[in-house]
């Protein structure tokens, strides 16, 4: 798994670029990475287009918890996510709904709907 984080305080949005196999290590370390940097307000876009997203009910249960964790803590802003293929979606799909009342999490195909369910100006990307 490559991470690739780019980071616009200007704008104030995040584009996390992922390729390989998304694990539950990898969200961890996002999140973490996204606590440390004090970008959890920043509405985020997760390129996984040249990524495989799956993850167990367990996994999710555990990313829940943290993200549990880091909302008494933290503003979390949503997070779009842009894959590539059906199971992928489907996987995203199925973390938005046990993330439901502490994060906005939507899966898309195309990167540019991403960008304008984040409120963001695609002019500006």
């Amino acid at each position: 798994m490559r991470i690739y984080t780019d980071i616009n305080l200007e704008l104030k949005r995040v584009i996390v670029t992922l390729a390989g196999a998304v694990g539950l290590h990898d969200i961890h370390e996002i999140m973490s990475t996204s606590e440390k940097a004090q970008i959890t307000s920043f509405p985020a876009l997760m390129d996984a287009r040249q990524a495989h997203v799956r993850f167990s009910p367990e996994d999710l249960a555990q990313i829940r918890g943290n993200l549990q964790s880091l909302t008494q803590r933290f503003r979390v802003a949503p997070c779009a996510v842009v894959v590539c293929d059906s199971t992928s979606l489907a996987n995203v799909e199925a973390a938005s709904l046990v993330f439901a009342g502490l994060v906005r999490v939507a899966g898309f195909f195309d990167k540019r709907e991403a960008e304008s369910w984040l409120g963001w100006d695609t002019a500006a990307t």
